[in-house]
């Protein structure tokens, strides 16, 4: 079973879980990261076309938003816009 969690993999190597995670016994874990996608999350770079519709559908799944159209236009507008600070 593959389940999903968000983390920040710190300079030093530790990974800290945004939020808790309640095991019942030690757990694999997998980690992937590219240089090029922190670059394009910290605005150095476009974030990656894929990314911006993946998040659209995120959007539409999760009932947020009424349509993929529409969707789409939420996560393109705010790719663009510049990261808060």
């Amino acid at each position: 079973m593959l389940n999903t969690v968000e983390a920040v993999l710190q300079t030093n190597g530790a990974l800290e879980f945004l939020e808790p995670i309640h095991l019942a016994a030690a757990q694999r874990v997998l980690v992937t990261f590219t240089g090029s996608l922190r670059a394009a999350l910290a605005g150095e770079h476009p974030i990656p076309q894929p990314l911006i519709k993946q998040l659209a559908c995120c959007l539409y799944a999760s009932g947020y938003c009424g349509t993929l159209p529409q969707a789409k236009a939420i996560a393109t507008v705010r790719a663009r816009m510049p990261q808060a600070v």
